[in-house]
């Protein structure tokens, strides 16, 4: 898929990030969270949603608290997306069912 990882009912465009996966996508060389979420501003046909799964503060390595809570608050109130977080695998299902 070009852009996110679920598609639901064509409409919802939901990308799926680990914790781990999350800080990289913003802190390496290429940010593609942010190259993402600039194409999904664009397609006005699409609500895009972000889920972090796992405890994004608790668990992060790379990043400090307040650079998470900037990248959250730039992708929700600039890109605007809505960004969740779940517990795991198994709630992040949940809450996309």
């Amino acid at each position: 898929m070009e852009l996110g990882d679920y598609l639901i009912d064509g409409h919802l465009i939901v990308e799926r990030k680990s914790v781990g996966d999350f800080e990289a996508s913003i802190i390496d060389d290429d940010k593609r969270l942010f190259t993402q979420s600039e194409r999904m501003k664009h397609r006005p046909e699409l609500v895009p949603i972000l889920v972090i799964e796992g405890d994004v503060f608790g668990r992060r390595q790379r990043m400090t608290a307040q650079q998470i809570t900037g990248a959250i608050t730039f992708l929700g109130v600039i890109q605007g997306m809505s960004v969740l977080t779940t517990l795991d695998l198994a709630h992040t299902a949940y809450m996309i069912i």
